[in-house]
C-alpha cells in the first residue's frame, strides 16, 4: 500500500513538472510572437502607403486569338514582373497545340516586353508553367 502512494506522488510530481514546462514552452511561444508581430508592424508603418494606387485592368496577352490559361507570375528584385502562360494561339508559327508564352513588366519603361513564345521546340501541347526569378535577376 505504501508502496502505491509513494508510486502516485512521484506520478503527480512527474505531470506536474511536465505540465509547467509546457506552459512556460506555451508562454514563451507567445512572446516571441508578439515580439516578431511588433517588429512587422513597426515595419510596415514605416512604408509610406500614400502613393498607392490600383491600376486599370489590363490585358497581357494582346497577341492572343485563342483561350490562354494557368498563368504563373513572379518579380525580380529590380521590380520587373515576369508572366508566363499556356496559350492555343498560332502565335509566331508556334502552331495550333498549346505553348507556353512569356512577357516582362520593365518597371524601369512602365511597358511589356513583345509576347515570346517558350516552348518552340515543343511540337504537342506544352503546360504546368511555373516561373521562379534569382537573386540576379535571371
Amino acid at each position: 500500500m505504501k508502496n502505491k502512494k509513494i508510486k502516485l506522488a512521484m506520478s503527480f510530481k512527474v505531470l506536474s513538472i511536465i505540465c509547467l514546462l509546457s506552459i512556460f514552452s506555451l508562454n514563451f511561444d507567445i512572446t516571441q510572437a508578439s515580439v516578431q508581430d511588433n517588429q512587422i508592424s513597426q515595419a510596415t508603418k514605416s512604408i509610406d502607403r500614400t502613393d498607392w494606387k490600383w491600376s486599370p485592368t489590363e490585358v497581357i496577352s494582346t497577341d492572343s486569338t485563342s483561350n490562354s490559361y494557368y498563368p504563373s507570375l513572379a518579380t525580380d528584385s529590380n521590380g520587373n514582373v515576369h508572366i508566363a502562360w499556356q496559350d492555343h494561339t498560332d502565335y509566331a508559327g508556334a502552331g495550333t497545340d498549346i505553348d507556353i508564352f512569356y512577357k516582362r513588366w520593365n518597371r524601369s519603361t512602365f511597358s511589356w516586353t513583345p509576347t515570346e513564345v517558350v516552348s518552340t521546340e515543343s511540337t504537342d501541347d506544352s503546360g504546368a508553367v511555373s516561373l521562379a526569378v534569382d537573386s540576379i535577376g535571371n
